[in-house]
């Protein structure tokens, strides 16, 4: 759980995953975004996902 922490998710979250993933499955997971962060693929994953966020926003004022 302090992999989890250290991702910046809180006590609820990691005992709300930890219940639905063993914890290899979880490290695998840690590790695989610690790896994204390394490279600028988080980069643009992030601000695609902003986009996408924007997009639904204002689909639904309209």
């Amino acid at each position: 759980m302090k992999k989890l922490n250290k991702l910046g998710l809180s006590q609820f979250e990691c005992k709300r995953i930890m219940s639905v993933y063993d914890l290899e499955e979880v490290d695998e997971i840690i590790d695989q975004i610690n790896k994204l962060k390394e490279t600028d693929a988080f980069k643009k994953l992030e601000k695609a996902c902003r986009r996408l966020v924007n997009f639904v926003r204002e689909m639904q004022n309209n």
